[in-house]
């Protein structure tokens, strides 16, 4: 009987994680897309060769390393 509480509660806790994960991952798309948008000095970065070709592919490798860390996080908390 404790042993099932307790892994309902480590399973609701993790599920909260996660859903954190995936907000905070979406989150920084966003805002970067908004800047975009509403700075016109951000956008001409973003889409010259430096942000094609270094800015933009760096910040996507440490946002799916960010997800990954994360999810190997929550993971061992199971």
């Amino acid at each position: 009987m404790f042993e099932q509480r307790t892994a309902d509660e480590v399973r609701a806790r993790t599920s909260g994680l996660r859903a954190q994960i995936v907000l905070l991952a979406a989150l920084v798309p966003g805002l970067a897309f908004y800047l975009a948008i509403t700075v016109p000095g951000m956008g001409e970065t973003l889409t010259a060769p430096l942000g094609r070709f270094v800015l933009v592919p760096l910040a996507t490798l440490l946002e799916i390393a960010g997800i990954l860390a994360s999810r190997w996080i929550v993971g061992d908390i199971r």
